[in-house]
């Protein structure tokens, strides 16, 4: 998450390997943009403009 300035919190146990990250809604849809394939983020709850929410970003597949 350098290109955001955010630090992420990683999930490295095998088959649940996950980051989760404060991000506003911008900062979703620009990294949605250059996401590897295979990658997903996922939100439970829908954020107002310029608030931040935890988004969680893991594999398509396990």
């Amino acid at each position: 998450m350098i290109a955001l300035g955010k630090e992420a919190v990683l999930e490295l146990e095998e088959g649940k390997e996950a980051a989760e990250a404060a991000l506003t809604v911008d900062e979703k849809k620009r990294l949605q943009a250059v996401l590897s394939f295979g990658w997903q983020i996922h939100s439970d709850a829908q954020t107002a403009a310029g608030a931040t929410e935890v988004y969680r970003i893991e594999p398509i597949q396990r």
